[in-house]
C-alpha cells in the first residue's frame, strides 16, 4: 500500500489532472513544487500504485518518499509530513 496522493491533493486543493496529452495511465499530475513558476503545465507526475513521483523537467526532482514531496508542496516541516504519511498510510512507510 502507498501513500494516497490524489487523497491528500483533493484535501490540500492541489490542482491535479489525470488525462490529457503526456499522462500516463495510473499517474497523476501537479505542478512541480519545486520548478514552480518555471513549470508552465503540471510536469510533476505521481505513480498512484507505487507511491514513486518525479518532475518531467528535472530529474533530481524525483523521489519515492511521500515526506519530501509533501513538505514541499504545502512548505511543512519533516515531522509534519511524518505525521501526514502516517495517518494515511500507516508507520510502515519510511
Amino acid at each position: 500500500m502507498t501513500f494516497d496522493f490524489q487523497r491528500f491533493f483533493k484535501q490540500h486543493s492541489i490542482e491535479y489532472v489525470t488525462s490529457g496529452p503526456n499522462v500516463a495511465r495510473g499517474n497523476i499530475y501537479i505542478q512541480c513544487p519545486w520548478c514552480r513558476h518555471e513549470d508552465p503545465s503540471h510536469h510533476l507526475g505521481v505513480n498512484l500504485t507505487t507511491g514513486a513521483w518525479g518532475c518531467w523537467r528535472r530529474s533530481e526532482h524525483r523521489g519515492r518518499r511521500p515526506h519530501r514531496l509533501i513538505m514541499a508542496v504545502i512548505a511543512c516541516s519533516y515531522s509534519e509530513a511524518q505525521s501526514i504519511v502516517g495517518v494515511d498510510a500507516g508507520p510502515w512507510v519510511s
